[in-house]
């Protein structure tokens, strides 16, 4: 398969992540990357239209980590993947939508005297969902990720979460190296490898 028959946008960071440059794929050293710093997939670049190289600052350690794949063994089909728990905050969806908050201008807090509070009208949400609403905001509720509830799942000896594990198994031809306990756990696929961090719970 080749590299634009995977979206990696599916693998980088959210909106409101403020590492602006993990938001959107990125080239670097003749591969595409997707990555938001739990998870990091690449494919090699292609002779279309690539996005933007990174800078040199930004992640100086991205090759690396994806060299100890090489020396692993214990390479294995992608085992099956239960479904993960649909947050029942956003029904799904992944974003709320509804009515600007005139509170707080649709962001959630406010300045007081240099300190920032979480405004009590909208409760921090910058908005009143309803469904008739125009504005639009990632959903909010704890362990929400794109819609799904991110919980930890076993693969070898370690724990990661669902949501991503759920992610690579959609990928063609995934394959697994678990590693022991606390290890990387590094991922193959038609096309393109990847690097996922273990959960700690």
């Amino acid at each position: 398969m080749s590299a634009p028959d995977i979206n990696l946008q599916r693998f980088c960071a959210r909106a409101s992540d403020l590492r602006s440059y993990l938001r959107a794929p990125f080239s670097r050293d003749g591969y595409v990357y997707g990555a938001n710093g739990h998870i990091a997939v690449r494919v090699p670049r292609g002779d279309g239209e690539a996005p933007a190289e990174l800078a040199a600052d930004k992640i100086p350690h991205l090759a690396s980590l994806f060299a100890g794949a090489a020396a692993r063994t214990d390479w294995r089909d992608f085992p099956a993947i239960p479904a993960p728990e649909r947050c029942r905050r956003c029904s799904g969806a992944g974003v709320l939508r509804g009515h600007r908050c005139e509170a707080c201008e649709g962001k959630g807090e406010f300045e007081h005297f240099d300190e920032e509070y979480e405004c009590k009208s909208c409760e921090g949400n910058g908005l009143f969902e309803n469904e008739a609403g125009v504005f639009t905001i990632e959903c909010p509720a704890a362990f929400c990720k794109g819609g799904a509830i991110s919980d930890g799942h076993a693969i070898g000896e370690n724990r990661a979460d669902i949501v991503y594990l759920h992610q690579i198994a959609a990928l063609p031809g995934a394959r697994v190296s678990p590693g022991s306990f606390g290890d990387t756990i590094y991922f193959t696929f038609t096309g393109g490898e990847g690097v996922l961090m273990p959960r700690r719970t």
